[in-house]
């Protein structure tokens, strides 16, 4: 069986089943076993227990059984959200501000205050991309927190990216790690202070790469952004990135944007559409259930459910 771009063996299927008509397992158990079994770990090699949970709804209804009842997650007092994040009057030249560095959010209370000032300023306001993350505070050294900046794992179609980028569909499902996105950049409204966006972006491109591999076990050599429309994106501009011809589709989000990007290392784009080797026989045998056309076309590779389930 093929869920997005992962497969589950018919013996991992069968033990969910079980396990789930049995009862006495939570969702997170479920979870840490389908992981186990499947032998699905990120580069640093822990679990992916965030994905696994997102297929045990498909893996529920593909056996014909019913989940045990997600449980109610307990904050403590010290991690609950901050409601709002305060503003900041402040108006200078870069220079009077100090040393300026990039401070990475800490721990869980850290995070909470940081998702709070994202919430509470930014148009967009916060909510959290899937997968791998990293968030950091701009920080003056005279003047504390100004802002902050974000980045997430890149998703996996994106058409102005993907055309700039020049790769073949195989090359992209194989190195799609390689691109980190910048998710949310904000200076507090308070704050004005002239190139210091483009000097938070350049300090943010410097030491990305570092971070994301310490953090996540894999080297990104590209970072990709998004303005929306009435945004000139001059900082991204000053600050060496390149915005690719076209505008997203806005089928997500109701909004055509620019994309913009920025290599992260020499020879970024043969890196990224450098194609897998696929000795003869790579590929999976046929699965034993459904009819023939699930069975050929339902493992495809293509990286749009949609497009697999036209296939079928």
């Amino acid at each position: 069986m093929q869920i997005g771009m992962r497969r589950v063996s018919p013996e991992t299927l069968e033990w969910f089943g079980t396990a789930c008509r049995e009862g006495g397992v939570t969702r997170a158990a479920l979870a840490r076993e389908v992981c186990e079994r499947e032998t699905w770990r990120n580069r640093l090699g822990k679990p992916c227990l965030a994905s696994a949970r997102k297929v045990l709804p498909r893996l529920a209804e593909r056996t014909g059984v019913r989940l045990p009842q997600a449980l109610p997650m307990a904050l403590s007092p010290a991690v609950v959200s901050v409601s709002e994040f305060p503003d900041r009057s402040l108006v200078c030249t870069l220079g009077a501000l100090g040393p300026l560095s990039l401070e990475r959010v800490a721990d869980v209370a850290d995070r909470r205050r940081w998702e709070a000032m994202i919430g509470t300023h930014h148009p967009e306001g916060w909510h959290r991309s899937p997968g791998s993350q990293l968030q950091y505070w701009v920080h003056s050294a005279r003047y504390g927190v100004l802002g902050g900046i974000s980045f997430a794992a890149a998703g996996m179609q994106l058409g102005p990216r993907d055309g700039a980028v020049g790769w073949s569909p195989d090359a992209r499902i194989a190195n799609i790690g390689l691109v980190v996105s910048n998710n949310r950049f904000l200076l507090l409204p308070g704050v004005r202070v002239k190139r210091l966006a483009s000097c938070t972006l350049r300090l943010a491109a410097e030491r990305i790469a570092d971070d994301w591999e310490a953090a996540h076990g894999v080297r990104p050599v590209l970072a990709q952004t998004f303005t929306s429309p009435g945004q000139s994106g001059l900082s991204y501009q000053a600050a060496g990135w390149t915005c690719c011809s076209g505008l997203t589709s806005g089928r997500r989000s109701g909004v055509r944007r620019a994309v913009w990007l920025k290599p992260l290392a020499l020879g970024w784009r043969e890196r990224l559409c450098q194609e897998p080797e696929r000795p003869l026989g790579w590929s999976d045998p046929l699965p034993d259930e459904g009819d023939w056309a699930a069975r050929e076309y339902g493992r495809s590779t293509h990286t749009d459910g949609r497009v697999r389930r036209r296939l079928v």
